[in-house]
């Protein structure tokens, strides 16, 4: 039988089919993907600062957050942390709030191409598309503990 197969010639295509699709295979919405609004917080005192000089009343906190922006920088409305990574395309990570921050998070985690994975993964995935918020690793490490879907499939030590 081996001998049958390796005697008939096997011939090629010369030619390559081409489709010409003139319609999306998938309807498209005019809705962003993921919505992100500004909320106050500390992003306001600091941009506060940076468009104004405007310093909070009580010394320690007007020195704390005078030597914050020191890793900060405004671009229009929207607050950015600069990053020295070489990884990155862009040396500005966009700041987020908190509620901005739980957004992003449940996108990456669990969003359409979410594949559930740990807090060190989902942090780095959240810096990777150029967002930073304060206590990242915090708040990644609280989301996915109180992942259903995470708490039931992970690993189990006895």
């Amino acid at each position: 039988m081996t001998n049958l197969a390796s005697a008939v010639e096997f011939q090629f295509r010369q030619e390559v089919p081409v489709e010409h699709i003139t319609r999306p295979s998938i309807p498209q919405s005019d809705e962003f993907v993921l919505r992100l609004d500004i909320s106050p917080g500390l992003r306001d005192l600091i941009i506060a600062y940076l468009r104004d000089d405007k310093l909070h009343d009580n010394k320690a906190k007007a020195l704390k957050s005078q030597h914050a922006t020191t890793r900060y920088v405004n671009l229009g409305d929207l607050l950015y942390k600069k990053s020295y990574s070489k990884s990155h395309s862009n040396p500005y990570l966009r700041c987020l709030g908190l509620e901005e921050a739980k957004k992003v998070m449940q996108e990456i985690h669990d969003g359409e191409c979410g594949n559930y994975t740990e807090e060190r993964s989902l942090t780095h995935k959240a810096i990777t598309q150029e967002y930073y918020w304060p206590k990242m690793f915090t708040d990644a490490k609280g989301y996915v503990k109180r992942c259903p879907q995470c708490y039931r499939f992970a690993p189990f030590s006895h």
